[in-house]
């Protein structure tokens, strides 16, 4: 009887796999957002990579005052090194492998929710990660808070065995992995906040277990913790410092931007807090009209081939990128660097292209340059732009120009 369950779960499992794989897979290259950040990010794997280092620093957020920032952990570039060194660093067949990791994790969801709740509920949660449109577009790039996306099942999983067995193991796992999770991006504080309140004051846990808890989630946060001790606790500082002047850190209004994926990891709890309130109510017709409308909503916006990437400014798709990179490859010229003023006027996805094909110069430095590639959509960029890479670049002489889709051409200046 187990052995026939568990082949029925193997196979819905698998099937739901195989439909996340394909309607990602549909136009992959380009929907692919491998732009600023995630271009950014790869760089500094790659340099990891290649000097065989650890580093416990990571990137910085967006926010600062007085020229300082809160530092995120190095565990993205590590975590990125399983995919982009397998595929020799190649953005496309990267992203592609991390998709693939995106998939399996629908295994430990599945499996997590049907402990912590009942099959119905596995199947629903799956379908929803499988084929709902915010799941599909922040599962194909790089990005942390993808990766938390892609690693948040591994918690519900560790959460299901301890509600089945009992082992506060598991419960020093779900501690380990949300740790190590808040070191991704410390927007997953909010749900390390949420479980915390979950055991103590709503299962209310013995303290030997609450131990356990907080055993793992130290453990997890180790790095972090080690990078402060060692720093004089520079991001404890810097947080404090932002607090003192929160309006003038944050914005006119005091406020935080919303952005969608503040909401893509709390998603997945939030998700599992509203089935547990109508677990009893679900049943086959549910998950089946479930399947068949997300299914077709997701033909509907994926088939048709888009304009530009996911997340990426119009007109604009990393084969574009790729097209560019060919071009200056081409021409093998010495001294230059290049301008994209279509979203990312350094053009770092340009610069970490060369990088990976060994290709070495002072693209910090734009007064010194004898050449110039920019990539704009309008002639007349001279004039209108206000971005120094640019103006610095005067007098010039235009050399030649291609073409590299409807909107957008690609101009070699050379400096007089």
């Amino acid at each position: 009887m187990f052995t026939l369950l568990y082949k029925k779960d193997a196979v819905v499992v698998a099937f739901l796999i195989g439909i996340f794989i394909f309607i990602r897979s549909v136009n992959f290259q380009q929907h692919l957002n491998f732009s600023q950040e995630p271009a950014s990010h790869a760089m500094d794997t790659h340099r990891l990579w290649s000097e065989k280092k650890i580093e416990l620093i990571g990137p910085a957020n967006s926010f600062q005052f007085n020229g300082r920032r809160i530092f995120q952990s190095s565990i993205g570039y590590y975590f990125m090194m399983l995919f982009l060194v397998p595929a020799g660093f190649e953005p496309i067949a990267s992203s592609y492998f991390f998709m693939l990791f995106c998939a399996v994790s629908l295994i430990p969801l599945y499996f997590g929710t049907k402990m912590l709740l009942n099959k119905n509920c596995a199947v629903y949660m799956a379908i929803l990660y499988a084929l709902f449109p915010f799941y599909i577009d922040f599962t194909r790039f790089f990005w942390y808070p993808n990766f938390q996306l892609a690693l948040s099942p591994y918690i519900l999983l560790a959460m299901g065995l301890y509600k089945k067995h009992k082992n506060p193991l598991w419960l020093f796992m779900t501690g380990a992995g949300c740790g190590a999770l808040i070191l991704f991006h410390y927007q997953y504080l909010l749900i390390f906040i949420g479980l915390f309140v979950h055991y103590i004051f709503f299962k209310k846990i013995t303290k030997k277990h609450v131990v356990y808890f907080a055993l793992g989630v130290i453990i997890g946060l180790s790095p972090h913790i080690l990078f402060e001790v060692r720093n004089n606790f520079y991001n404890t500082q810097t947080v404090i410092l932002f607090l003192q002047n929160y309006k003038q850190v944050f914005g006119k209004n005091g406020g935080i931007p919303f952005s969608m994926h503040y909401i893509l990891n709390p998603s997945l709890f939030i998700i599992l807090i509203a089935l547990s309130m109508v677990k009893k109510k679900i049943h086959n017709v549910h998950i089946v009209v479930l399947f068949i409308a997300l299914f077709v909503l997701s033909l509907f916006l994926y088939l048709p081939t888009p304009s530009h990437a996911y997340g990426t400014t119009k007109n604009w798709n990393f084969l574009d990128e790729k097209r560019v990179y060919e071009i200056i490859r081409k021409e093998n010229l010495n001294n230059f660097n290049i301008a994209n003023l279509g979203y990312d006027t350094v053009a770092v996805v340009q610069k970490y292209l060369l990088k990976i094909d060994g290709i070495s110069g002072i693209f910090d430095d734009y007064y010194h340059n004898e050449y110039l590639y920019v990539i704009s959509d309008t002639a007349d960029f001279m004039k209108k732009t206000k971005s120094y890479e640019v103006t610095t670049f005067a007098p010039s002489t235009l050399i030649t120009k291609w073409n590299i889709n409807d909107t957008y051409d690609l101009y070699l200046l050379k400096r007089e």
